[in-house]
């Protein structure tokens, strides 16, 4: 059967509708691909961005913020220390972060494992007999309560000290620092106070 014009004419608007509702809904499905597509890639990124931030301050870098005046004035209170995780061993005048009963401390390193300390009543710091000179140091070091002296360091200790000794906490006070201790050495220091 043949159709008529009439007909051909109504069904060709239709026609031309459903075109126009097909090619809206395939763009209005491509335009939500695509911000699909855009989120996974932002989610992606984030996510991968959380993860750098993550190994690098959990387990490269670690944060310290000091809390009194104990090492100034290389580090002040309120400064913020980045230390860098997981060496395995520390050199003389490193500054370090470490854990002591329980708590963080900050302190400069002065003897190695191995090596003999004292300290005199007169508040010079001997290593393995022989007085140190330290220039950063002005006041002296009182030997403190709990250590006697001399004390011979294990193969894996190491012995710390404040640069403001006076009133400080360290070595002195807990004896020496087990590697296993030391949370890492000093790499960036962030001053937060002006003095």
């Amino acid at each position: 059967m043949r159709q008529s014009a009439k007909s051909k004419q109504a069904a060709e608007p239709r026609n031309i509708w459903e075109n126009w509702l097909t090619e809206r809904t395939i763009k209005k499905r491509y335009e939500r691909a695509v911000m699909r597509e855009e989120i996974v890639n932002f989610l992606l990124r984030l996510l991968l961005l959380i993860l750098i931030l993550v190994i690098t301050f959990f387990i490269i870098f670690g944060a310290y913020t000091q809390d009194d005046m104990a090492m100034a004035p290389a580090v002040n209170s309120g400064d913020l220390v980045i230390y860098q995780r997981g060496l395995k061993g520390y050199q003389l005048g490193d500054v370090v972060v470490y854990e002591a009963g329980g708590k963080a401390y900050c302190g400069r390193v002065v003897a190695r494992p191995d090596d003999t300390v004292e300290i005199t009543e007169a508040g010079e710091l001997k290593v393995n007999g022989y007085v140190q000179i330290e220039d950063r140091i002005t006041n002296g070091t009182p030997p403190g309560t709990t250590v006697a002296y001399p004390l011979v360091l294990d193969t894996d200790e190491y012995f710390l000290l404040a640069d403001a000794r006076g009133n400080a906490r360290d070595c002195r006070d807990f004896g020496p620092v087990k590697l296993s201790q030391m949370k890492g050495r000093a790499a960036f220091l962030i001053r937060m106070n002006d003095f």
